[in-house]
């Protein structure tokens, strides 16, 4: 029987797994506008993060029906970090989206622009 530790483990996983799925389609769909080094390398970081992601939750699945909470609980905290980092990366990329910035962005063109400091987050509201 699956326990309460490794249901929360699972659920964690699969919503680690969907943020990540999120992010890789939006530097996916990047990558096939914007052809540029900067955009392969963030495209390929957010699909290893999806796939770690993918295969965790089915890791976590096959782990629940041999181990107990000696294991759920550590791969708890990691699992936790995880989706903190995941939603951190994927708050990042919110904020360029929300600001418009996505195709203006001297990081997403080709074109010859001279670069300026753009904040990614206001604290004045």
């Amino acid at each position: 029987m699956m326990g309460i530790y490794w249901i929360s483990d699972i659920a964690l996983s699969v919503a680690s797994t969907a943020i990540a799925c999120a992010v890789f389609a939006f530097y996916l769909a990047q990558l096939l506008k914007n052809r540029s080094k900067f955009v392969y390398g963030l495209a390929f970081l957010s699909g290893a993060l999806f796939a770690e992601s993918l295969l965790a939750s089915f890791m976590y699945f096959r782990f629940s029906t041999e181990y107990g909470a000696e294991l759920a609980i550590p791969l708890m905290g990691m699992t936790s970090l995880t989706l903190i980092a995941l939603a951190s990366f994927a708050y990042v990329v919110r904020q360029r989206v929300d600001a418009g910035l996505r195709d203006k962005s001297p990081f997403l063109s080709r074109k010859n622009v001279q670069l300026k400091f753009v904040p990614l987050v206001s604290f004045h509201e």
